[in-house]
């Protein structure tokens, strides 16, 4: 259940959107798992989120955006007693948008994040983490495109019950770029330097171009860099049924990518293809030890992602139709082994029509089979699947509606993570008001 509501007055908009979901859900994991219950695992979420923005003038905007979603999720750690995870989020920011001069747009944006998750059961724990975050941005026209320069300054704090060895750090960052467009040619240049007090300085960029070679044919190509530090969890936390081992000697992981493709459209039909090739250097991979039924996180020296994606959007006689398919090759370079939880092929098909007040529609998505290790064990090898949902609407009157949507229709068995069910056959059915 979901209802929002928005209006101006004056100078000022408002906007507040409120939500409550709630299942009681399917067994979390197969028999013989860690901590198996044979019982339902239930969800429950509450949110609410809000937006006011007030216009000083014609230039100047101040504005205050808030959300927080409450959730609690059941889970399985041991055979008799159920286990629940209570996790709250909360954010808040504050901004003004200044229009400075013609060619000069300021944004600067002051919030905080919070997290707190609370598990109770055989092996119950607390976790914190509280996230303020200041960024300044200036976009500014400069001859044929926009600049843009920036500060940024993000602070990370952690409390829990476990003792963390480090629990705040600080990251400061600078960017730039320069993005724009003259008569058959797009680019874009990004750079941004992060100083970060946990894991040092890092410089990452990104470069783009485009060529439009017809009026229907557009080529284009690009590379960049990209960090990422681990989390305060992978370094440090402790799990209360060590069935997880924290690695405090896990090193940020590094990646260097460059892709190239075409976009082809003619009328409203649109077809994309995409070359992508990305080096990662210590990628962060859990990794599980069945003989001592603990796991933990690491790093893989060299880890590529090769492959290509295709995709296609428009139509089929009377039919809206769209598709995509992702072929690669994700492989840890040193041993030549699939990633973990990553398949050579995935895509999905969805075509839809409308008949009077109807709106019919039908998707499949598949996937090829995974390795649940990063050493294709073939005990933990996960197969492929395709599933099969149909989704229909209809207009009761101008601004009433009901939705219907049927998921995976044939109610099949498949596995995202190795002994972890996954939702079967279910049906929602949302009755939507919407004033037009």
């Amino acid at each position: 259940m979901a209802g929002g509501v928005s209006r101006t007055i004056g100078d000022t908009d408002f906007s507040l959107n409120l939500g409550r979901f709630e299942t009681g859900g399917f067994d979390a994991t197969k028999p013989g798992a860690f901590g198996h219950d044979p019982d339902k695992d239930g969800h429950r979420n509450e949110n609410f989120s809000g937006r006011i923005a007030h216009r000083l003038s014609t230039r100047n905007e101040l504005g205050l955006t808030i959300f927080q979603s409450d959730g609690r999720t059941h889970f399985d750690n041991d055979p008799t007693i159920d286990a629940v995870n209570h996790q709250t989020l909360s954010a808040f920011s504050l901004y003004s948008s200044n229009q400075i001069t013609d060619s000069w747009r300021s944004l600067l944006r002051a919030g905080q994040s919070q997290d707190r998750s609370t598990t109770t059961g055989a092996f119950p724990s607390f976790f914190g983490t509280r996230q303020p975050q200041f960024t300044w941005q200036n976009d500014i026209k400069l001859g044929p495109g926009t600049a843009i320069a920036g500060a940024e300054y993000v602070a990370q704090r952690v409390t829990s019950d476990s003792a963390f060895a480090q629990n705040h750090r600080t990251i400061k960052s600078a960017f730039a770029g320069y993005a724009g467009t003259y008569e058959k040619h797009d680019w874009q240049a990004n750079i941004r330097a992060d100083d970060n007090s946990q894991f040092g300085n890092h410089t990452t960029g990104l470069l783009g171009y485009g060529y439009r070679l017809t009026s229907e044919l557009r080529l284009r190509a690009g590379a960049g860099s990209a960090f990422k530090a681990p989390t305060f969890n992978d370094l440090y936390a402790i799990d209360p049924s060590l069935f997880f081992i924290p690695n405090p000697d896990l090193r940020p992981e590094r990646s260097r990518s460059k892709e190239a493709g075409m976009n082809y459209q003619v009328g409203m039909n649109r077809f994309s293809a995409t070359y992508f090739e990305n080096h990662i250097t210590d990628l962060i991979v859990f990794v599980f030890d069945p003989n001592a039924g603990v796991g933990t996180v690491q790093n893989l020296n060299r880890a590529r992602i090769k492959g290509t994606e295709l995709s296609y959007q428009g139509s089929v006689g009377r039919l809206q139709a769209s598709a995509q398919l992702t072929l690669q090759d994700p492989v840890d370079e040193e041993t030549g082994k699939l990633l973990p939880r990553r398949a050579r092929e995935f895509g999905s098909v969805t075509v839809g029509s409308v008949a009077g007040r109807w709106r019919f529609g039908a998707e499949v998505t598949a996937s090829g089979a995974r390795f649940d290790s990063a050493d294709e064990d073939p005990a933990k090898r996960t197969h492929g699947y395709a599933l099969l949902n149909l989704t229909a609407s209809y207009a009761l009157a101008r601004d009433w509606s009901v939705r219907a949507r049927w998921n995976n229709v044939f109610d099949r068995d498949y596995e995202l993570a190795q002994n972890f069910n996954t939702p079967g056959s279910n049906v929602f059915v949302v009755l939507q008001y919407q004033p037009r």
